[in-house]
């Protein structure tokens, strides 16, 4: 009895314990979350979110690039009409299940537990800049909780994968190499047991990673339409030399010698993982390792061959890595390959640690500019203004801290816009390309319009650069209405508002 209630009390105690860790995580989060100003990618989520209609919203994904499973969760929050603060609580709420499921259910030691929170990987860039990355670690977590019972209930482990699916492009080699693995182990099983039950069990598990694979492949059927898509021959010719230039800057990124020590304790451990699985048989090690290893390639091939990963994407490896200590960590029997796994762990949180430190002058400096500026226009400005863009993408961030009576239009086909709609065919459309065309175009909108507003950010290509040039007559010598403080900024959102004339 005395055990009995021993037990009990030290399992009181670690909830206590963790519960307090789980209250730290979020309490940290939060602070930056009360002082962050959402930008232009949060703000491309909340108006699609917004603006378009479930049918309108999976066409649109072509021209994003990944799946819109974020923006669904994203609707509710825009319909019931909460403020836009809402969608990065969201993604703490989502992080903190993801915390609360690595703290309670993980078998891996508590002090790489915690070391893990608090780096930048699971802390700020998922939970406070708010997108759909934060789905990526509790689906991952999903995986790895439901791993061992994938043969006795293979319903959730494959939805776990096919919810990794609708996540984001990225994690498909992930979603993939799992499910590819486990169509393997389905099929070796029945081959030696001749268990019909048990394969009709695992295919019905596996045809839900394929409908939600079939679901991504009808959203995004046309990434070619894309601004954003940016494959070509070229890249294929080239291969071998971005090859090693992207692995130089990927090493690069991680403070010396901390680079060196990860880099070698993960391919000492690899390696050595991988002699005694090949040599023992050890299948649950080895299986574990093959899901690591094609993701991991998957997502460097998605960085040399379509887009660079930036420190978010990149961020991802370190849950792929955290789902293979997971699910391989209770299989290994030798003592010193566990220390060395606790060790390639360790190390690669402390270098989460030193990649941003900046993220800590989110107390003293805006993210973006957008939100001050946005409160200029409501407090200043009439909803009637008919406001210019330069920068659709950049003056979309301004949209979701006004009220859907202010109107922005483009300049590319001097139409109402709100979220960048990254279609190649808008982006070559060049209407509003001088003085003449745009005050024809502003008369036509309000024949007692005075001045047009003209939104003035950094430009992204030649036509925006040119548009700044045609106006600059009626910019130079004008005091703007609006200009963002010239102070440090995390992003380049800066705004100048002026007041072209209409004469």
């Amino acid at each position: 009895m005395s055990n009995i209630a021993g037990k009990r009390l030290d399992a009181k105690r670690r909830n206590i314990l963790y519960a307090c860790v789980l209250l730290a995580y979020v309490l940290f989060n939060l602070s930056f979350i009360l002082c962050h100003e959402n930008w232009r990618d949060e703000a491309q989520a909340w108006l699609l979110a917004r603006d378009l209609s479930i049918p309108e919203l999976f066409e649109q994904m072509s021209y994003e690039g990944h799946p819109c499973l974020w923006h669904l969760l994203l609707m509710p929050l825009v319909r019931l009409g909460l403020p836009y603060i809402s969608m990065n609580i969201l993604s703490l709420l989502i992080m903190a299940a993801a915390a609360a499921l690595l703290l309670w259910k993980a078998p891996l030691p508590l002090p790489i537990k915690i070391l893990a929170l608090f780096g930048c990987a699971f802390s700020y860039f998922y939970p406070v800049i708010s997108r759909s990355y934060c789905l990526i670690p509790l689906f991952a977590f999903m995986m790895a909780h439901f791993y061992r019972t994938r043969r006795e209930k293979p319903a959730w482990y494959g939805l776990s994968i096919a919810l990794m699916v609708q996540t984001h492009v990225i994690m498909l080699g992930m979603a993939g190499a799992a499910s590819l693995v486990w169509l393997a182990e389905a099929v070796a099983g029945y081959r030696r047991d001749h268990d019909r039950r048990a394969l009709l069990l695992q295919g019905g598990g596996l045809l839900l990673p394929l409908l939600s694979l079939v679901l991504l492949l009808l959203q995004i059927s046309a990434p070619q339409a894309s601004t954003a898509y940016h494959f070509s021959m070229d890249k294929l010719l080239s291969l071998p030399g971005r090859v090693l230039s992207a692995a130089r800057k990927l090493f690069s990124i991680l403070p010396a010698p901390l680079n060196i020590l990860a880099v070698a304790l993960a391919a000492l451990f690899c390696l050595w993982a991988l002699i005694r699985a090949v040599r023992k048989r050890e299948s649950t090690l080895l299986k574990a390792f093959v899901v690591l290893a094609l993701a991991v390639a998957f997502q460097f091939a998605v960085h040399v061959l379509i887009r660079p990963s930036t420190n978010v994407r990149m961020f991802s490896i370190f849950f792929i890595v955290l789902w293979f200590a997971w699910v391989s960590w209770p299989d290994i029997r030798d003592v010193w390959l566990r220390r060395l796994l606790a060790l390639a762990l360790v190390a690669m949180e402390l270098v989460t640690y030193f990649l941003c430190p900046w993220i800590f002058n989110e107390y003293r400096y805006p993210y973006s500019g957008a939100m001050d500026c946005a409160a200029f226009i409501r407090e200043t400005l009439p909803e009637e203004t008919i406001f210019l863009e330069v920068n659709e993408a950049r003056a979309s961030a301004l949209l979701p801290y006004l009220s859907e009576d202010y109107v922005f239009y483009s300049p590319r086909d001097g139409e109402p816009v709100s979220f960048a709609s990254w279609d190649r065919e808008h982006y070559a459309q060049t209407e509003l390309s001088d003085y003449e065309s745009i005050r024809d175009w502003a008369l036509a909108l309000d024949p007692d319009c005075e001045s047009v507003c003209l939104i003035v950010t950094a430009t992204d290509d030649a036509f925006e650069d040119h548009l700044i040039d045609v106006l600059e007559p009626y910019t130079a010598d004008a005091e703007p209405l609006y200009r963002s403080p010239d102070e440090p900024m995390l992003t380049d959102e800066r705004y100048t508002l002026y007041a072209i004339p209409i004469a």
